[in-house]
């Protein structure tokens, strides 16, 4: 994940995200999620950075052909309370 200095963030060294990562059957119903934390340091003499991130996680099949099943990633807005579930919903139903 690649974090960039715009025109607003003035002097800030840092940037915390949220991604998601969910995983939905054929008929793009979402089987499980899950959100995870991100903070990525911009130096102050560089304009971006760069971060890595391992996961890992047991995705549940529920009788599905692995093939069957679609592995989404996507940044999410932070989490507060039952709003982060809709923005699940909403980018899914973007793709």
């Amino acid at each position: 994940m690649v974090g960039e200095r715009g025109p607003a963030a003035g002097p800030a060294s840092a940037v915390d995200l949220w991604y998601f990562v969910a995983v939905t059957g054929p008929d793009q119903a979402i089987l499980s999620k899950r959100l995870f934390p991100i903070h990525i340091v911009i130096p102050a003499d560089a304009k971006r950075a760069g971060i890595s991130d391992h996961i890992e996680e047991i995705i549940p099949l529920g009788g599905r052909s692995a093939g069957d099943l679609n592995v989404r990633a996507r940044l999410s807005a932070k989490p507060r309370g039952g709003r982060v579930l809709q923005d699940l919903s909403r980018a899914l139903s973007r793709d």
